[in-house]
């Protein structure tokens, strides 16, 4: 006789434990590159604004210029690397039997569960115009 795996995590720290446990199937790993793309264009912007108050600051106080510019660009690049895959690590979601449930969170978890009759219209894009699915209840 096997013995069958446990299939589930048992460490709900772990990423993507939460929604194991819970049944729930998780998101395309190709949102992960959306997620760092989105996170870039809002984090560079500040790291370069960092550069220049940085080249700003050291005028006045004539000291070594590029300590706030190295610490913004390295935590911005930390930032880019990192937090996205463990976000969509905290996803995941379920279509059952007349419903749709969402989860998403670790800390603060959203649950969300939409049933397929409160559904109206669902529009679907792929390309520049589009920044992904819509659905509207």
């Amino acid at each position: 006789m096997t013995a069958i795996a446990e299939t589930h995590p048992t460490d709900p720290f772990e990423p993507g434990a939460i929604n194991a446990i819970e049944g729930l199937d998780p998101v395309d790993p190709a949102f992960t590159q959306v997620l760092r793309v989105t996170t870039a264009l809002n984090l560079i912007p500040l790291a370069i604004g960092a550069s220049i108050f940085d080249l700003l600051l050291i005028r006045h106080i004539e000291g070594p210029y590029g300590l706030i510019t190295a610490l913004a660009w390295i935590a911005a690049i930390v930032m880019i690397v990192t937090f996205p895959s463990r976000r969509v690590s905290r996803w995941g979601y379920r279509i059952g039997e007349g419903q749709l449930r969402v989860a998403r969170g670790w800390l603060f978890r959203t649950d969300t569960i939409v049933p397929f009759v409160r559904v109206q219209h669902i529009d679907v894009g792929q390309g520049r115009s589009s920044a992904g699915s819509a659905c509207r209840t």
